[in-house]
């Protein structure tokens, strides 16, 4: 197998397209057979994906959740507990009313989050597909090296994103149907 010294190695968000290609599979890209889905899988998502993790504990407020004032106290703007942030010795805010800023208040880190999922429950069928987490800053290279190269998905037609909060986004019943509507009249004509 072909390694690189380690001097030479970039940390993985200063990758380059080329460097991030030669993740997809060294050992073919060194002239050796190429390797299996899994293994290539594993490879690409340990050499290359990034993901986001908490650094700093933040407690959210009584009105950012609507728990109780001994619950909030609890809970840091990630999600996780403060048990959680405990057990990995994360520290605690020095000003927790300044509130939790991602950039600030988390750390990028190799992912650790990725593999198969099953999905069951419609009849018999049980259905296997890939995931993996990522950090939000990945670039949309990376991603497409993922789902094309490593997971070997078909070109898409169509690639929509969504972005808002739901719970902060409301719609009258008839224009969320003409939206619907209109997504579903935009996927079939493409």
């Amino acid at each position: 197998m072909a390694h690189r010294k380690q001097s030479d190695e970039l940390p993985l968000d200063q990758q380059s397209e080329k460097q991030v290609a030669m993740n997809i599979d060294p050992i073919l890209a060194s002239g050796g057979s190429p390797l299996k889905f899994e293994d290539k899988f594993r490879h690409f998502a340990r050499s290359t994906l990034l993901q986001r993790e908490c650094s700093s504990f933040v407690p959210k407020t009584l009105k950012d959740n609507g728990a109780t004032d001994s619950e909030s106290s609890r809970t840091c703007y990630c999600g996780r507990s403060e048990l959680w942030h405990q057990n990995k010795n994360v520290n605690i805010a020095a000003d927790p009313r300044a509130g939790w800023i991602p950039e600030t208040h988390t750390k990028v880190k190799p992912t650790a989050a990725y593999g198969r999922i099953e999905f069951t429950g419609f009849g018999n069928q049980t259905e296997s597909s890939c995931y993996g987490r990522v950090d939000h800053c990945t670039s949309p290279e990376t991603l497409w090296t993922l789902l094309s190269d490593v997971w070997n998905l078909p070109t898409p037609k169509l690639v929509l994103s969504v972005t808002g909060g739901a719970k902060h986004f409301n719609m009258k019943p008839r224009l969320a149907n003409a939206f619907k509507q209109g997504l579903i009249d935009v996927a079939s004509s493409t």
